[in-house]
């Protein structure tokens, strides 16, 4: 995750490991995730929501032109910079992601209520085609603030 360099994607700053663990150190977000940003305000405006899936969408497309799939992108993977600002975010938790290309892959993960109905059903996908399902639901949480 070293190599991306996106404003709207959480910077990976240095790993080391120990005998039991390997640790990441990532750059510093005070905002929380955006999940409990929307049950703390309540539904976003159409002009807010658009301004955070714009920032949303261009970390996507950056991860797309490297060949990397998130695979569990849903509001409590996105972080909010800080905490006066409700439409800063920036990707985080990239424990599921892969690189792959449209041949798709063949794991079955992430968190069953946002992944989209190829997945669900095992069906041959493009997983690029799933991130945009994965993006939908986020947007339909923070216009209607419900899960």
């Amino acid at each position: 995750m070293k190599q991306f360099d996106h404003q709207n994607i959480i910077k990976v700053l240095d790993t080391f490991q120990s005998a039991q663990a390997i640790y990441i150190v990532m750059e510093l977000v005070k905002g929380g995730d955006l999940f409990d940003r929307i049950v703390v305000r309540g539904k976003y405006t159409e002009d807010l929501a658009r301004k955070v899936m714009l920032q949303l969408f261009s970390a996507v497309h950056c991860l797309h032109q490297r060949g990397v799939i998130h695979r569990d992108l849903k509001p409590e993977n996105v972080l909010l910079v800080d905490a006066d600002n409700d439409v800063h975010v920036k990707i985080t938790d990239f424990g599921l992601a892969k690189k792959a290309s449209c041949e798709g892959l063949k794991t079955f993960c992430g968190t069953p209520q946002v992944q989209c109905e190829e997945v669900a059903s095992a069906v041959s996908f493009c997983l690029f085609v799933c991130v945009t399902m994965e993006c939908r639901l986020v947007l339909l949480v923070l216009l209607i603030n419900t899960f």
